[in-house]
C-alpha cells in the first residue's frame, strides 16, 4: 500500500464521476443532509459509499479542499487491505508462495494500481467482497477449530452481511458474484 502514496490524487480525481460525487458530497454537507436525502452522484447504486463519505463531514465541513484527498485515500486504504483477504483466499488454493506471488501481481496490474489511486467505490466494493470469499473460504476451518455449529452459522451470517455490504458499496459488485462458486 505505501507503493500507492506517492502517486495518489491529491487534488485531482482520474474520472468525471468522482468530481460529480465530490460536488454532491459538498452540497450533502454544506446542508447537512443525509445520505438518504443528498444529491450525491448514483447515490442509489453506492449508497455506503455516500454513507461512508459524508461520515467525514465535519473534517469537510472545516475545509472543504480536504475533501478530494479524503475520497482518494479511501480507495487507497480499500487497495491495501483488499491484498489481506485476497492473499487468504489465494493462500487457500494455491500455497502461499502462489498466493504472496499473485498478490504482489495484483498490486502492480494496472487496473487495480488505477482504481487504487483515485476515488471510486468499486474499491471498497472489492474489499468487502474479497473478505467474503475469504470468510466462505475459512469457514469449514473456523468450525473445525470451535467444534461448534453455531459458529458456521456466525460465519454464514457474516458473510452475507458482507455481500449485501459489498452491493450497497457498488451495486454493479454482483458481477463479483460468481466467484463465490470458486469458494
Amino acid at each position: 500500500g505505501l507503493a500507492y502514496v506517492p502517486f495518489v490524487y491529491r487534488d485531482a480525481f482520474g474520472e468525471w464521476d468522482s468530481y460529480r460525487v465530490a460536488a454532491g458530497v459538498l452540497e450533502a454537507v454544506r446542508d447537512d443532509a443525509s445520505v438518504g436525502e443528498s444529491g450525491i452522484r448514483n447515490n442509489s447504486v453506492s449508497y455506503a459509499y455516500s454513507f461512508l463519505l459524508l461520515a467525514f463531514g465535519d473534517a469537510v465541513r472545516r475545509d472543504p479542499t480536504s475533501l478530494y484527498p479524503i475520497m482518494n485515500y479511501v480507495n487507497v486504504i480499500a487497495a491495501t487491505l483488499a491484498t489481506l483477504p485476497f492473499l487468504v483466499v489465494m493462500r487457500r488454493y494455491f500455497g502461499l508462495t502462489a498466493a504472496v506471488g499473485a498478490t504482489l501481481t495484483l498490486i502492480v496490474v494496472p487496473v487495480w494500481w488505477n482504481l487504487a489511486l483515485y476515488a471510486h467505490p468499486m474499491m471498497p466494493a472489492a474489499l468487502v467482497f474479497l473478505c467474503a470469499l475469504a470468510a466462505v473460504g475459512l469457514r469449514d476451518r473456523f468450525v473445525r477449530a470451535t467444534g461448534s455449529s453455531a459458529a458456521g452459522i456466525a460465519v454464514d451470517a457474516a458473510v452475507v452481511g458482507l455481500l449485501a455490504l459489498t452491493l450497497m458499496f457498488r451495486l454493479d459488485a454482483v458481477l463479483l458474484f460468481p466467484m463465490l462458486t470458486a469458494c
